[in-house]
Order: C-alpha cells, then structure tokens, then sequence
C-alpha cells in the first residue's frame, strides 16, 4: 500500500477493506479504512474518509444509511442524509501551548511576525497551531514565507507540521499549512 501510494504522489491514498470474505463494497456497512501519504501512514484523514464513503454510496450504489470504517483513530461514521453524505470525524481538541518551547520552529515559519496564539493538537499526527493577531493584515499574511532549513532544523519529533491562521476580514478565517 505504501509503494502505491508514494506512485501515487497524493497528499492521502485512501485503501478500503472488506473486513470479511463475504462482505461486499454494494452491500456492507462496516469497512476497514487506512490512509498514506507518499512517505507514511497517517491515523486520520477526513476527506479521504469522506471521498471513500462517496465512492461506497454513489458508485457502489450501497444502500446503507449509515457506514462504520474502522480506523487507527477508531470507528468513523457516515450516514446518509437524502442526497448528502454527514461524516462523524473525531474531535480534535487542541491544546494551549507555551510559545516559548517552539520559538525557533515559529520563528522559521512566520519570522518577526507577533504570535498571539500557539497550541497543539496530537490526535491527527502533531500539528502545531499558530494564530497571529488581528491587527496584521491579510497582506502582512499572504507574504509569510517560510524558511524551510530553518523549519527542519527546528522541528521537534512530536509536530507533524505547522498551521499559521489569521482571523480574516467579515468573519472568514485564513490559514496557511507547512508541514
């Protein structure tokens, strides 16, 4: 699975499973799921998850209203709901962080900008959350540029990647993932 999905060069390759030797792709509600990135295995990827259970329903024409994939991140959910399809994906609570630990992993990633958020989230692989404050504009945002060696030569086992977010203008948020 791993050789097909680094042939594949996608950010997920998703792999569905019959979990028995009579279960079908048309008829089956409950699936074996995993999910790789051209280098590793990932525990969770939700629009693989999503894209999965659209293959199952739309192009299996399985008439399940609700479809279980187990998962490294446990059982994952999705019903159907007329003409759309509702994922019940883990929650991933992010948890708050002192700025200080990861200064040269921040530094690397947004340089001088002022930082007023940092936190953490295990459950999807590691990533480091960054909020920068309202008062830098969204052009400010959009010319972070990352210093990559920086990045890597500061970057602790535990973080997977780093989202830097800004709070945008009429409500709409903006981020910027390096991983």
């Amino acid at each position: 699975q791993q050789k097909i999905a680094a042939e594949m060069n996608l950010s997920e390759t998703a792999y569905l499973r019959r979990l028995h030797a009579d279960d079908n792709f048309s008829s089956s509600s409950t699936f074996g799921l995993r999910w790789f990135t051209p280098t590793n295995e990932v525990a969770l990827c939700g629009h693989a998850t999503l894209a999965s259970a659209a293959a199952l329903f739309y192009m299996m024409k399985n008439p399940s209203p609700q479809l279980t994939f187990q998962t490294l991140s446990g059982d994952l959910f999705a019903k159907r709901e007329g003409d759309f399809i509702s994922p019940d994906l883990p929650e991933n609570k992010a948890q708050p962080q002192d700025e200080e630990k990861y200064k040269d992993l921040i530094k690397a990633t947004i340089g001088s900008l002022p930082v007023q958020d940092v936190r953490f989230s295990r459950s999807v692989g590691g990533d480091l959350l960054v909020r920068i404050p309202n008062s830098i504009t969204r052009e400010q945002f959009e010319k972070v540029t990352p210093d990559v060696a920086g990045m890597m030569a500061a970057h602790p086992p535990e973080i997977r990647g780093v989202l830097v977010t800004l709070k945008g203008l009429f409500n709409i948020n903006s981020a910027k993932t390096f991983a």
